[in-house]
C-alpha cells in the first residue's frame, strides 16, 4: 500500500481514496483498506468511526443544501446592504430577509433532527438499544449501529450495523412500516417478528435465527437468490456463496449478551478470533505449531469477568495454556 496511507497524521475522513471506497467499494479498494487496517491495528476504531461517519453523510435529505443556504443569505444581505433603496422597498427587504432566514432556521432544524442517530461500541463493551418501534437490539463490542430515530408511517424499518448484534424485533410495529431490514456490507437480512443475531465481521459474517422468519441476500446477488431461514439455522456469508446450517445450538453463538463464552467442540482458531474481535486481544503463538489451531478444540463456558482463567480451565488437558503478557496481550504457549 502507498505509505501516505500508513501516516498516523492522515485524516481517514479527509482521505479521497478511503472515501471514495467507502461510497462505491470495489473488490480491489476493499482489498486494499482491509490490508490497512491489519497493519494498523491502533486506527481499528477511528477506522469505523470514520466509514460510519461518511455513511451517515450520504443519507438522502429533501432540505436545502449548504450551497442553497450560502446563495439564498448571500442575495438576502446584499438586498438588505442596498442604500438607496425607497423606504417601502427597504422595509419589504427586510421583511422578506427575516422569513427567509426564519425559513433557513426551520429547514436546517428539521434536517438536523432527521440526521440518523450513531450508536458505537468499544472492545468488551456492549449498549442495549430500544428503536422507536419498541423492537430491542443489543450491540456487541467493537461495533456500530446506524438508525433514524423516528419511523414514520409507510417508512421501511432499517438499520445499518457493522460488528455484531442480536435483534429482538416487534411484530406489531406501526401500521406501515412492517418490513424491516438490517444493512451490513456484505449482505441485508429482512425480518418479521422475530429475534436473531447479525454478525458482520471480517473473518467471516454470519446469520443466527432464534426464533421467526428471515431471509438473508447476499450484496449484488437477485432478489430472487434470497436464502430463507427458520428457527436453529445458521447461515454463513462467503466471498461466492451463501451457506446454511440447520439445528445448530444458538447459544453458543449468543450466550455473549449474558457476558459468557460458550464453547462447544470450538477449534482453537476460532476461539483466537473471538479473543480478537471481540475482546480486543493481540494473541501471540510462541513455540506452538499452527497446525493445532484447526485441529485442537474446546468445550465449556467462560464468564468474560475470569474469560483466560476459565479458558485455561477448559484447555488444561492440551498441554497448552494462555498467558497474559501485557495490556491486551496474550501468549499461546506449551505448559
Amino acid at each position: 500500500m502507498d505509505e501516505k496511507y500508513n501516516k498516523d497524521k492522515d485524516c481517514l475522513v479527509e482521505n479521497e481514496s478511503f472515501i471514495s471506497w467507502v461510497k462505491n467499494p470495489t473488490e480491489a479498494s476493499k482489498s486494499i483498506w482491509e490490508s490497512w487496517v491489519l497493519n494498523n491495528p491502533h486506527r481499528k476504531e477511528e477506522f469505523k468511526n470514520a466509514k460510519t461517519l461518511i455513511q451517515s453523510l450520504n443519507f438522502k435529505k429533501d432540505t436545502l443544501d449548504q450551497k442553497d443556504v450560502a446563495s439564498l443569505l448571500s442575495n438576502i444581505h446584499g438586498e438588505i446592504g442596498e442604500r438607496r433603496q425607497k423606504p417601502l422597498f427597504r422595509f419589504v427587504y427586510k421583511y422578506a430577509a427575516a422569513v427567509l432566514l426564519g425559513i433557513v432556521v426551520v429547514a436546517g432544524y428539521i434536517y438536523i433532527n432527521n440526521l440518523p442517530k450513531v450508536v458505537f461500541t468499544n472492545s468488551s463493551e456492549k449498549e442495549s438499544i430500544t428503536l422507536s418501534d419498541g423492537s430491542q437490539v443489543v450491540l456487541n463490542g467493537s461495533s456500530s449501529l446506524k438508525f433514524q430515530e423516528n419511523w414514520k408511517n409507510n417508512d421501511i424499518r432499517e438499520v445499518w450495523l457493522e460488528g455484531e448484534a442480536f435483534f429482538d424485533i416487534t411484530s406489531q410495529p406501526l401500521k406501515g412500516t412492517s418490513q424491516f431490514i438490517v444493512h451490513t456490507s456484505d449482505f441485508d437480512v429482512e425480518v418479521l417478528g422475530t429475534k436473531f443475531q447479525v454478525s458482520d465481521q471480517e473473518i467471516k459474517p454470519f446469520v443466527i435465527l432464534e426464533e421467526g422468519k428471515v431471509s438473508v441476500t447476499k450484496i449484488g446477488d437477485s432478489p430472487n437468490a434470497e436464502t430463507t431461514m427458520k428457527p436453529g439455522d445458521m447461515v454463513a456469508i462467503e466471498t461466492h456463496k451463501i451457506t446454511k446450517t440447520q439445528n445448530i445450538n444458538t447459544d453458543i453463538f449468543t450466550s455473549w449478551k449474558k457476558d459468557v463464552l460458550v464453547f462447544d467442540n470450538t477449534p482453537l482458531r476460532q476461539v483466537i478470533e473471538i479473543l480478537e474481535n471481540s475482546f480486543d486481544y493481540n494473541v501471540i503463538m510462541k513455540g506452538i505449531d499452527s497446525t493445532i489451531l484447526d485441529t485442537v478444540s474446546i468445550s465449556g463456558a467462560a464468564p468474560n469477568d475470569a474469560l483466560i482463567k476459565a479458558l485455561n480451565a477448559i484447555i488444561s488437558d492440551k498441554e497448552i495454556a494462555f498467558l497474559e503478557k501485557r495490556e491486551n496481550t496474550l501468549e499461546l504457549r506449551v505448559k
